[in-house]
């Protein structure tokens, strides 16, 4: 019974001496759950046998007893008599969490008063922890429990772990922890469990009490620390994972290939680009380009199985690490999902269809170490891009070849565009009303001192990349422009000169530059046309709408090149203030022998010209083309059935033999 009184005492703030009467704890229905070893002398009870019975029994008029002021009652004696007694109840901080009941005679209630509200206050100060307390005997039974820990775990007064409903892991965990506190061991430790769909996460410190030299029962404490787990994990995840996508990131990918390295597994690692990402993000905003990144994700995680593993390594790249049989080929298995990224989707309530570039490499074939692996695979993936895109590419150890040779011809490239190396050639153009010269297209060559002449696609896309592209293209805008006016100063009719102007040049800069030149060259504005593809304009139209309006406030013409085959449209056309469109030549080489390409360009020249645009056909090679042309009233044509792009001292011929030399036989 030592153990019961101890408790009743430790509720009491350990405070025996103060409260020498019999001292009784009740729940909230007036049960008895706890009674001191001084009650046995006024009832002639046991303390273990009045656990649980109702107090009414012990003494009858009890509910009707006032709290915090003593008054008499009579209690019925287990030999069956009553006695009266002097009374004071109390509620444990809020009649939710039940009484105190303080029994003896009126002169010893009197005389402790002021212990038993020092008691009162420190029972008080129990409840006010924000934390869990609870208090168990040495045969495992809660005894006492705080507000903190009810609001936890409901009542446990009198419970054993195992009566709580706790699961059976944390009941055992329980167990374990009275245990060794029982044994005289402080614990510290990290109780996890599942309760109602949620892991719920305590630190538990539970230290044994002791009365003289003997372990008399555990006192615990339990810190809830849900929520900061829930953060921690967050972090942890956010730091591993791609927050839209919540597929890992690189550097996970980096160790998931150290890992089968390791292990000495084949396995591949493919490198995927979204093809005109930046289009659809631009048209229909950064808001729909990453419900697209969502919804490739998904696709990836869907088709992915096993041991496979799929990464967003950021902005429109993802890649996938497959494992493979000794003899699997790689291009089999990676294949499909070039079909799988090109299902159309609806995003934004805009029907679209993405595509992707892959590359591939293989390890052991291709690399055995992280950084060879993504290197090749990187380099596959940048050719499957330069092929067109919707393609994939498998390493292959020529590309490294071709990957030095091109990194020497950009030295090359820049070494000629700072040393002025490079040459412009001028392409008559031609109107189909009188097969009289009426401007001309500016064309840049580069004649190689080793390799001779490197041709446009392969220089200019390079030149983009390397960065040199705005530098050349200044120096290219600077000269035409001067040796236009040369032309016009010596007499020569006045001629529109057209300039190609790459997506990479196409920004804010370009009009200070075109303001420099203008100026310093005195080249009228007007005869100047600027050519621009289809992509250049698509890839921010909000923001190329405005460069265009503040180029022709300049008094600049903007002509859309390669028109017909790209991503604009006539609808999109009404918003640019453009003056013309160029047919894209795959429509110029059937247009004399195909209906169908008939067709399309008679529907573009009519729509064009409902827009008051001016149309000019390229790549015109033969009579029957010009023919056709002129029939379905193209304005304008060039190509090499006038002449192939020329040095300026040929192009001044023509002018010299006064623009009818070049009638192309009509």
């Amino acid at each position: 019974m030592a153990f019961e009184k101890t408790m009743t005492d430790f509720v009491a703030d350990a405070a025996p001496r103060q409260v020498p009467q019999g001292a009784l704890i009740l729940d909230a229905g007036f049960s008895i759950t706890a009674a001191s070893p001084e009650v046995e002398a006024l009832s002639g009870y046991p303390p273990l046998a009045l656990r649980g019975m109702p107090v009414t029994r012990l003494i009858p008029d009890a509910r009707s007893a006032p709290l915090g002021e003593p008054s008499v009652l009579s209690l019925l004696h287990r030999d069956g008599s009553l006695r009266p007694i002097q009374l004071w109840l109390t509620c444990l901080d809020g009649e939710a969490f039940g009484y105190i009941c303080v029994i003896g005679d009126r002169r010893q209630l009197r005389s402790d008063e002021r212990g038993w509200l020092e008691a009162e206050a420190a029972i008080a100060a129990i409840h006010s922890i924000p934390f869990a307390l609870w208090i168990s005997g040495l045969d495992g039974r809660c005894e006492v429990q705080n507000r903190a820990s009810l609001s936890s775990w409901g009542n446990l007064i009198g419970k054993l772990p195992d009566e709580t409903g706790l699961p059976p892991a944390a009941v055992r965990e329980w167990q374990d922890i009275n245990r060794r506190a029982l044994a005289g061991e402080p614990v510290r430790h990290e109780w996890r469990y599942e309760a109602g769909g949620s892991l719920q996460v305590f630190e538990n410190f539970v230290v044994p009490v002791v009365a003289g030299e003997r372990t008399i029962g555990a006192v615990g404490l339990s810190v809830d620390i849900t929520e900061r787990k829930k953060a921690e994990a967050r972090v942890t995840y956010l730091a591993t994972h791609d927050d839209l996508t919540g597929l890992p990131k690189r550097s996970e990918m980096a160790a998931a290939v150290s890992r089968l390295l390791a292990g000495g597994r084949r396995f591949c690692l493919c490198l995927m680009d979204l093809d005109r990402f930046r289009v659809i993000n631009d048209a229909l905003g950064h808001h729909a380009g990453d419900l697209l990144l969502k919804e490739i994700a998904v696709r990836l995680q869907q088709h992915i199985s096993g041991e496979q593993t799929a990464y967003h390594l950021g902005a429109d790249e993802f890649a996938l690490l497959l494992p493979l049989a000794v003899e699997e080929d790689a291009e089999v298995l990676v294949r499909p999902l070039l079909d799988l990224v090109s299902q159309p989707c609806v995003i934004a309530g805009t029907g679209v269809t993405s595509a992707c570039s892959i590359g591939v490499s293989v390890c052991p074939e291709d690399g055995q170490s992280v950084v060879t692996l993504f290197k090749n695979a990187d380099l596959a993936k940048s050719r499957a891009k330069h092929a067109g895109g919707n393609t994939l590419m498998c390493f292959s150890g020529e590309m490294h070849v071709d990957a030095r040779a091109r990194l020497a011809l950009e030295a090359d490239l820049r070494a000629a565009a700072l040393a002025g190396q490079l040459t412009l050639c001028y392409e008559p153009r031609i109107s189909l009303a009188d097969s009289r010269i009426c401007g001309m297209e500016v064309l840049l060559r580069w004649q190689h001192p080793v390799l001779g002449a490197i041709p446009p696609d392969v220089f200019i896309p390079l030149a983009e990349e390397s960065g040199l592209i705005e530098l050349i293209s200044e120096w290219v805008l600077e000269t035409a422009c001067r040796q236009n006016r040369i032309w016009q100063d010596s007499g020569y009719p006045p001629m529109r000169m057209a300039v190609n102007i790459s997506a990479r040049q196409f920004n804010r800069a370009l009009l200070e530059t075109l303001q420099r030149v203008l100026s310093e060259t005195g080249h009228p504005p007007q005869l100047l046309e600027l050519e621009i593809t289809e992509s250049t304009l698509m890839l921010n139209m909000n923001e190329a709408v405005e460069i265009m309006h503040r180029l022709t406030d300049l008094g600049v013409r903007l002509v859309v090149d390669d028109f017909g085959t790209g991503y604009a449209a006539f609808t999109y056309l009404r918003n640019f203030p453009v003056a013309g469109v160029k047919l894209d030549n795959t429509f110029i080489r059937g247009v004399a022998v195909r209906v169908e390409d008939q067709a399309i360009v008679r529907a573009i020249i009519a729509l064009a010209h409902t827009l008051k645009l001016t149309v000019v056909a390229e790549y015109v090679e033969d009579a029957a083309q010009m023919k056709a042309l002129r029939e379905l009233s193209c304005d304008e044509c060039q190509g090499h059935l006038f002449s192939p792009p020329v040095a300026a001292a040929a192009f001044e011929s023509f002018l010299g033999a006064g623009f009818t030399s070049l009638s192309g036989g009509t």
